[in-house]
């Protein structure tokens, strides 16, 4: 069974080496002498790959935890008896007729075991699908019962909704898209900021939701 501080030290590390490579990229951008640079363009590349990245790790990271815990099915908040069955589920839902063996049968026979079964592994890999735009940041923390905005009054969270879509998501595929986009020097560099924050926001709210058991039915 992993603890908090098992779980926050996963996040940590999860982190530290991006917050590095972004240190990195502001360090180039500053060194260089033209406003319009390569560094800039491909730095807007690694914010968004890193906001997806660290996104996609700190949820399935959430996830592993969850169910290190051990708990009976009967003991997990909807979201996670969904994320336990979600295999089972997808694959009986591509059966045509409820007595195949490997589709409805095997789901049926789980069922049978009842929630008192402890489960300690979940069936669903979190997969952005190549979008970590917020619709997508919004689906994976419904699925783990964790607020998407983070502590986050409405004017803020509003902001940080069109930072994620329009400052990281759209700006990245205009460039992997091949098109001549540019911002400013400074333009990066506050988004590198603003990124960390948000990243760091996000770790804080799912330690928080972690050691405050929202994962767990009372």
């Amino acid at each position: 069974m992993r603890t908090i501080g098992d779980f926050q030290d996963d996040l940590q590390r999860a982190l530290a080496w991006r917050k590095r490579e972004v240190g990195g990229i502001r360090a180039s951008v500053r060194r260089s002498k033209a406003d319009k640079c390569p560094a800039v363009r491909g730095g807007l590349v690694l914010l968004y790959s890193h906001w997806e990245g660290f996104l996609k790790e700190s949820v399935q990271h959430y996830i592993d935890f969850v169910f290190s815990q051990n708990l009976k099915i009967e003991k997990l908040t909807p979201n996670f008896v969904a994320i336990a069955y979600f295999s089972d589920v997808v694959e009986a839902a591509k059966a045509t007729y409820p007595g195949s063996e490997l589709n409805h049968l095997k789901l049926a026979r789980r069922l049978l075991q009842g929630t008192s079964v402890i489960c300690n592994q979940g069936s669903w890999r979190v997969d952005t699908g190549g979008d970590a735009g917020s619709e997508t940041y919004q689906r994976l923390m419904n699925s783990i019962g964790v607020s998407f905005d983070l502590g986050m009054d409405r004017a803020t969270w509003e902001a940080t909704r069109v930072f994620i879509d329009e400052h990281l998501a759209r700006d990245r595929h205009r460039i992997a898209h091949g098109q001549g986009f540019y911002i400013s020097k400074q333009d990066l560099l506050d988004r590198a900021i603003r990124l960390t924050a948000l990243q760091d926001r996000l770790l804080s709210s799912l330690v928080a939701a972690a050691s405050a058991k929202q994962y767990e039915t009372i």
